[in-house]
């Protein structure tokens, strides 16, 4: 994903999403695919 900032800057960000529920988790850690509410 990127994601483009005020002032027209891209960055690029790796998100996680739980596997379960399509939660982003706030860690972007590819260990960890599942949110804790799963």
């Amino acid at each position: 994903m990127i994601r483009e900032h005020k002032n027209g800057h891209l960055e690029k960000v790796n998100d996680t999403y739980c596997l379960k529920c399509g939660e982003r988790l706030m860690l972007n850690s590819k260990q960890r695919l599942f949110c804790p509410n799963c």
